[in-house]
């Protein structure tokens, strides 16, 4: 069970975070050079849309895999354990 003092410790920690981010951001905005920022060619985007379809298609066939085929809306089917729906939708 988390306590009071887990929580404070945890939002200490976060706002430490927060800070090193800031000042992090703070840094490289004054650094940055619109100058040397290269932009790419037509190709490079056509790359990329490719790449994703492939990744795409690709994680297409391992959930098709996983399920054994079987295209449902319905989650609960294809992974009844996960405990992750609420009770009321797992019962019906």
């Amino acid at each position: 069970m988390i306590g009071i003092s887990d929580l404070e410790y945890l939002c200490a920690e976060v706002r430490q975070i927060a800070r090193k981010a800031g000042a992090f951001l703070r840094d490289e905005r004054q650094k940055f050079d619109r100058e040397r920022v290269e932009e790419k060619s037509a190709h490079n985007y056509v790359s990329t849309i490719v790449g994703s379809v492939i990744a795409g298609l690709g994680g297409l066939y391992y959930v098709m895999d996983y399920a054994n085929g079987v295209w449902s809306n319905n989650f609960r089917h294809c992974f009844p354990k996960l405990g992750l729906l609420p009770k009321r939708v797992r019962e019906a």
